[in-house]
């Protein structure tokens, strides 16, 4: 038998989804520091630059989209 695993999402990553994709603009996609580090997405929000790991990053935002249109 296999485990089965949920991942939930919490208002604070929707609120951090919603945030990056409304209040930032994208500069750089999927970029790698090392072998062994994950690959993160650079943003520019309102001046300060953030660096967001490009899974986190998309997942979020997806999240953020499915939860907007869920509640309209």
């Amino acid at each position: 038998m296999l485990p089965i695993l949920i991942m939930t999402v919490s208002m604070d990553d929707l609120e951090a989804g919603k945030h990056w994709q409304t209040e930032c603009k994208l500069m750089e996609v999927n970029i790698r520091d090392g072998a062994f580090s994950e690959a993160v997405n650079k943003l520019d929000c309102a001046g300060v630059i953030i660096n967001v790991p490009s899974e986190k990053y998309y997942r979020y935002i997806s999240e953020w989209q499915l939860y907007k249109a869920k509640n309209k």
